[in-house]
């Protein structure tokens, strides 16, 4: 974070802890991680370039059940999406690179399926 300068315009924060068993397993760690290093991104963005936009990355399992209430799902569609295993395809095409892969059982926080859809923020940024 040294290395930011007043040039920044924008500082988009996507760190923190990968997932919901850890929150259940160490919730005061995970929270700690979570709130902690956001402050230290929001701290070191306001000393530095004060100006720039911040945005924050979040996963939507943060928000409960208020999810639809307070945020805007800005996803690709059902048209854009790309399954892991798809990913890995491409990257093993382009650059030949095939990690090993192993399966196991749905853990209860896995989220099955994720779609985005983009009317709610059309809507309120241009009110069709």
């Amino acid at each position: 974070m040294k290395t930011i300068s007043d040039g920044v315009d924008v500082v988009i924060h996507t760190a923190g802890q990968p997932g919901v068993p850890s929150s259940v397993r160490i919730p005061k760690e995970d929270f700690s991680i979570n709130a902690y290093g956001t402050l230290n991104v929001l701290e070191c963005t306001r000393k530095v370039s004060p100006k720039a936009a911040f945005i924050y990355c979040s996963t939507n399992k943060v928000y409960g059940e208020n999810v639809d209430k307070i945020l805007w799902n800005i996803g690709g569609g059902p048209k854009n999406t790309t399954s892991l295993l798809e990913f890995l395809d491409v990257l093993d095409k382009k650059l030949g690179l095939r990690p090993k892969i192993t399966f196991s059982n749905w853990r209860p926080s896995d989220q099955k399926v994720y779609i985005s859809d983009i009317n709610k923020i059309k809507k309120n940024l241009t009110g069709k």
